[in-house]
């Protein structure tokens, strides 16, 4: 019984550790989908703008709650007034600052893991 109460404790800690930082990591895969998803988007419309939901609907049910949301800046980059084809390119930087939330207790606390940015560019075409 002593091996376990030893062994218990260090086993739930490792197990909430690798369970956090497959929490971090699947966020960020999805905020890089989510750039990559609304500069491909972009792209496909002549670097215009396209609507935020795609950015929403990417990351609604992995990132954002009530309490934290995605900011973004999204811009045509490499075109000047008006998108030269084929060197026009459009740039968006996805900004997401976390959350405290129960298993974040290892994450939380390690610099540099958050903000999060995932960056997209995509050439422009038509």
């Amino acid at each position: 019984m002593v091996e376990l109460a030893i062994a218990l404790p260090l086993f739930l800690a490792l197990l909430l550790a690798v369970v956090d930082f497959g929490l971090y990591f699947n966020k960020r895969i999805v905020l890089q989908a989510a750039a990559y998803n609304y500069t491909n988007e972009a792209a496909a419309n002549d670097c215009k703008a396209p609507q935020r939901t795609i950015i929403d609907d990417t990351v609604k049910n992995v990132i954002s709650d009530s309490k934290t949301s995605v900011s973004f800046k999204g811009q045509a980059i490499d075109s000047g007034a008006t998108p030269v084809l084929p060197t026009a390119r459009y740039r968006v930087k996805l900004t997401y600052n976390g959350k405290s939330t129960l298993l974040s207790a290892f994450t939380q606390n390690i610099p540099g893991l958050y903000p999060m940015t995932a960056v997209g560019v995509s050439h422009c075409s038509k």
